[in-house]
């Protein structure tokens, strides 16, 4: 139950990206043919299963420098560090014979591009078949891991709740 990758490389190289020399950039071509068997693959129970395993990897603190744009996180000042209280799948659901995850996901706070980044890594992890350990070593601040922002097509921001800022409010004293 392997995703296909029957992909053709289109000339020479693109020129790297400014500030990331070590990324290297291609134009490829994918057949009509490859990308219907993109969207009609399914899960099978195995993999839905490592899919769960891997989201939970997630959950409590986690530095997640690697997991954002490096100069965003340098312009905020912010901590890398956030918490993550819980991550699952919670549905498989099929819609014009393309298979939808719901993933459900519960954090203090996040950073730039950092939700993007994470479902990026989990799509890294089961498609190229890297190993369990992958999430877990983008977690070191200190070794640089080049993770892949998710593709937009297919994201979908459901709900935004802010309960414990809501909270806050309702019990301020005034």
């Amino acid at each position: 139950n392997k995703i296909p990758l029957d992909f053709k490389r289109l000339g020479d190289p693109l020129p790297p990206v400014k500030g990331l020399p070590h990324c290297k950039r291609e134009m490829i071509e994918v057949s009509p043919e490859t990308i219907q068997q993109l969207y009609a693959y399914k899960m099978d129970e195995e993999t839905k299963l490592r899919l769960n395993s891997l989201l939970k990897k997630y959950e409590g603190t986690h530095d997640f420098t690697n997991y954002t744009k490096e100069n965003k996180l340098k312009e905020s000042l912010k901590s890398p560090m956030r918490y993550i209280y819980e991550v699952k799948a919670i549905e498989f659901q099929e819609r014009c014979g393309i298979e939808f995850i719901w993933v459900y996901l519960k954090g203090q706070s996040f950073l730039y591009n950092q939700i993007w980044k994470m479902m990026g890594a989990i799509i890294m992890a089961i498609v190229f078949e890297l190993g369990d350990d992958f999430i877990e070593k983008g977690f070191i601040s200190e070794q640089k891991v080049n993770i892949a922002i998710a593709p937009a097509e297919g994201l979908m921001l459901n709900r935004v709740g802010y309960d414990e800022y809501n909270d806050k409010l309702i019990n301020w004293d005034m």
